[in-house]
């Protein structure tokens, strides 16, 4: 119990700063805009076009939500106008999808604000179960709290994880709230005349007067009526171009359009590019990376083996670190990556070798060559030439050898290549000095 609430707060601090980081562009005063769907704005797509891939919606309603919800038709009808809204922006802008509705969650709990709605939904394990369930590419909350000055707020550019909006539900069902905030979840932002225009050299929304696209902000006078349109050269309303090549929130949604699509068959599980590492005795280092999507915990059970981080949120690199292996014996280690209970925890394999300490013996017809730790013990019976290199090639001893035995101090632990040249033969030798 204690871990599982660890695990939520930490899911929490995570996914809120994610979110706040994002934030800036994804924040959306309200009022909004009424929307009607009108002869302009209606959907018109022709019969061969209705099998276009779709954006799966989960919509999720909080008690003052769903209770909106209740008093407007219920939830179902709730849910089914957000999603037609939506796909008559989609139809205005040509982009190639249709949203559907994959189902709807009700929950007992009250939040607060609109902005401590993306943070609540972010972290809810009820609604991760059930879109996973429903296989939703994207969730959206609705809550009807006291006014906090905002209609909907999501992150900018999602992943998979933290591809969640919150709305007023007023906003949702009346307006083209669900479908910013999801331009959003996309990489749009706000048009370049509002404060929060971002970085983005094109994905902004655009204004003409009288009108603004969806991602706009009727943010300069004279700018009266909302055009149901994502931005772009090919965007017309009313007989108005409403967009150009620096102000394209079609071309950002399509270039991120069929990683949206598959975020309802994405593996939110844990990858690793290594799971089993054999060092040698020595302590060393190793860097793996981790792919994911979603929170974990890092545990070993070994003290010798240890890794850069103990948590995490995404993908990561990570290095792991073994400490000298003092016994002749070999040693096995195991290291945890956990975190999720829907994902199937991975581990990696860690095992090093045991120092060695048994002398190595190599003999020739005049000399016999044996090592032991650090150094490495020449005997001859006839005058024999020496050289000695490491595996980069540095020569690190070169020198005649009277009758007799000779030993010789070597700066660390490791193979070494050895050559021997007496007067009847030549030897060289890859040899392991423990």
């Amino acid at each position: 119990m204690k871990r599982k609430t660890i695990l939520l707060l930490f899911c929490t601090l995570v996914q809120f700063l994610s979110a706040q980081t994002a934030l800036r562009c994804g924040t959306c005063a309200a009022p909004t805009p009424t929307a009607t769907l009108t002869a302009h704005s209606r959907a018109q797509r022709a019969p061969s076009q209705t099998d276009l891939p779709t954006l799966d919606l989960l919509i999720v309603y909080d008690k003052t939500g769903g209770d909106y919800a209740a008093a407007n038709g219920g939830e179902a009808a709730h849910a089914q106008r957000i999603v037609d809204l939506s796909n008559v922006v989609l139809n205005n802008s040509h982009i190639a999808a249709n949203f559907r509705l994959a189902g709807t969650l009700r929950l007992p709990d009250v939040v607060q604000s609109v902005q401590q709605g993306l943070t609540f939904v972010l972290s809810h394990e009820g609604v991760a179960a059930e879109r996973r369930r429903v296989h939703a590419d994207i969730v959206v909350l609705c809550s009807e709290p006291v006014n906090d000055g905002l209609s909907g707020v999501a992150p900018l550019e999602a992943k998979k994880s933290a591809a969640m909006a919150s709305v007023r539900a007023s906003a949702a069902s009346g307006s083209y709230t669900v479908v910013h905030e999801i331009g959003h979840i996309f990489g749009c932002q706000h048009s370049r005349e509002a404060m929060d225009a971002g970085t983005h050299p094109y994905a902004v929304g655009a204004s003409r007067a009288p009108y603004y696209t969806v991602m706009g902000f009727p943010s300069q006078e004279g700018l009266v009526e909302q055009a149901p349109i994502f931005s772009s050269p090919n965007s017309v309303w009313k007989g108005v171009v409403m967009g150009s090549t620096t102000e394209d929130c079609v071309r950002k949604i399509n270039e991120r359009l069929s990683e949206v699509l598959a975020f309802d068959q994405q593996d939110e599980g844990y990858q690793l590019s290594q799971t089993l590492w054999q060092p040698n005795h020595q302590a060393q280092e190793l860097e793996v990376t981790l792919t994911t999507e979603t929170f974990y915990f890092i545990h070993s059970d070994a003290e010798w083996l240890t890794c850069s981080a103990e948590n995490g949120y995404g993908n990561r690199t990570l290095t792991l670190r073994v400490t000298e292996n003092p016994n002749s014996t070999p040693r096995t280690a195991t290291l945890t990556i956990d975190g999720s209970e829907e994902c199937p925890p991975v581990t990696i394999t860690v095992r090093q070798e045991g120092r060695t300490t048994a002398v190595q013996s190599i003999s020739g017809e005049e000399f016999q060559l044996h090592t032991q730790p650090g150094t490495l013990h020449l005997t001859t019976t006839k005058a024999t030439h020496l050289r000695i290199h490491d595996l980069r090639g540095h020569q690190l001893v070169d020198t005649p050898c009277g009758i007799g035995h000779h030993a010789f101090a070597l700066p660390a632990s490791g193979l070494y290549i050895v050559s021997l040249r007496t007067s009847k033969q030549v030897v060289r030798q890859w040899v392991r000095v423990p």
